[in-house]
């Protein structure tokens, strides 16, 4: 998905995942399942206070799955979340 989307502050635009694109060869008991999910991280804010943020777009991460706010861009369905929501960065983005 390419967007335009800039978000501002700590703010990141993720795209959730369906479960069977998260992967295999990460183990996540199901307690846990039902509490999160996995996105593709397709936008990152700039930081607050000159800090730049430790995660980049194409990342797959993890994150709570009531964080944030749910809105639709190029007719897909995405999550505008704090980036303190994130809890962990699966599978880094490759080195370009």
């Amino acid at each position: 998905m390419t967007t335009k989307v800039k978000p501002t502050g700590n703010n990141v635009i993720v795209e959730p995942l369906k479960p069977e694109e998260g992967g295999a060869n990460v183990y996540i008991p199901d307690a846990f399942r039902e509490k999160s999910s996995e996105g593709r991280v397709i936008a990152v804010g700039p930081g607050k206070d000159g800090k730049p943020l430790d995660i980049a777009v194409g990342d797959r991460v993890l994150l709570n799955r009531y964080a944030g706010h749910e809105i639709v861009l190029d007719g897909v369905l995405c999550k505008a979340i704090d980036a303190q929501e994130i809890i962990a960065v699966i599978a880094p983005a490759p080195a370009a």
